[in-house]
């Protein structure tokens, strides 16, 4: 896994590629050696940046990146190119500016104009980056129209002949116990564990499993990194039947070493960001899954801008990754060959932001506000997200 943190931080500093080869050329020995240490110094703490805190890896946010490095690169090899490497200007430069401030540069070696080239450069990148950031941020905002026609809808004028709300294979009754019941006995459960100061229960979603609508609530490490080098894997899961008011909670011995509350290469959110290059991971973490064999496994979407410039989602070509949390592997699939047993392929966070994209903006940006007169805007349904997480 090293090795796609490996190529993910190569592509982000592609863009130093030009203004490093550039350097080569104009500059002399010493400073060739002191560059590509320099280079390989700037890699090592980008790779570091990047294994740890997880970035976005959209391609609008590794273009951002890359443009940064390309104008930046330039921009000082251009200034060393001119002031440095060029002993003459600099000379003739100093002579030239013979006041206060210019000598108290020269006991350092630089002039006034090296330093004004520099900062103007610099400013110059800076606003080229801000221009291209504020012309996103105002496209993303006033055009929504692309990320509405993405989203798959059906439009009825009354509810009679609408979809009721389906279960996925399920002729169950609905849920008749409350998610924070089952959460308390879950924990209680919990409670009676050796070591059960060591673990937690934070997540809890409901799916089908064998025909029957459970709660599904993984058990996950608990008070910090040295009581997870200590045992490195979580003994399994909690299920419980949702239809059924005198049901138990049931332990399910499934030792899992691959989950977010592990770390290095054990965590799952990051094997899984290892594998989405391109794409954003929607939501705040990954949520477990079980197949009809009780194998646990987490799942998180992944979500890709319509463009650079128009930041939205594509709601219609989104990913599901799918991590085996006993093997650590990963596998990413289309929203329409996503294994049976993941009852929930798009995260709760996406399916909110389809809403409230559809019921705000389906008649275009203008409509929306307070100039268009809020024709057939709808609000967001507050219970969306919650309904969606419990």
């Amino acid at each position: 896994m090293l090795s796609y943190f490996a190529l993910i931080t190569l592509v982000k500093l592609s863009g130093l590629l030009i203004p490093f080869v550039w350097f080569l050329i104009v500059s002399t020995k010493r400073w060739r050696l002191w560059g590509t240490l320099a280079v390989v110094a700037l890699f090592i703490v980008s790779y570091v940046n990047t294994y740890f805190n997880l970035p976005d890896l959209a391609y609008p946010a590794m273009i951002d990146g890359w443009l940064m490095w390309l104008i930046g690169g330039l921009v000082l090899v251009a200034v060393l190119r001119k002031f440095v490497f060029n002993k003459g200007a600099v000379e003739a430069r100093a002579e030239s500016e013979d006041n206060i401030f210019a000598r108290f540069f020269q006991r350092f070696g630089l002039t006034v104009g090296w330093l004004g080239k520099l900062l103007g450069a610099a400013v110059g990148a800076i606003v080229v980056l801000m221009v291209l950031g504020s012309i996103s941020a105002v496209i993303t905002q006033m055009n929504p129209t692309p990320a509405v026609n993405s989203i798959k809808t059906e439009m009825n004028n009354s509810t009679k002949g609408a979809p009721m709300p389906v279960i996925k294979d399920s002729a169950e009754t609905p849920v008749v116990n409350a998610p924070q019941t089952v959460s308390t006995d879950m924990n209680n459960s919990l409670n009676s564990f050796k070591n059960s100061n060591v673990y937690d229960l934070n997540h809890m979603r409901v799916q089908m499993y064998k025909g029957k609508m459970v709660y599904v609530a993984p058990v996950e490490f608990s008070g910090g990194f040295w009581r997870y080098i200590h045992y490195q894997k979580v003994p399994g899961y909690f299920m419980t039947n949702a239809t059924d008011k005198n049901a138990d909670p049931k332990f399910v011995s499934k030792p899992m070493r691959y989950t977010p509350s592990a770390y290095f290469n054990m965590d799952a959110d990051r094997r899984i960001s290892a594998r989405s290059m391109g794409y954003t991971m929607v939501g705040k973490t990954s949520q477990l899954e079980v197949d009809n064999n009780g194998t646990p496994y987490y799942v998180r979407t992944l979500a890709k801008p319509l463009s650079y410039f128009n930041r939205n989602y594509d709601f219609k070509h989104y990913k599901v990754a799918v991590l085996n949390t006993i093997t650590g592997k990963v596998k990413v699939y289309s929203p329409n060959k996503v294994p049976k047993f993941v009852d929930v392929a798009a995260t709760p966070e996406l399916v909110s932001d389809e809403v409230t994209m559809f019921g705000k903006y389906r008649h275009g940006f203008w409509n929306a506000t307070s100039f268009g007169g809020h024709n057939d805007v709808m609000k967001q349904p507050k219970l969306v997200l919650k309904a969606a997480t419990s």
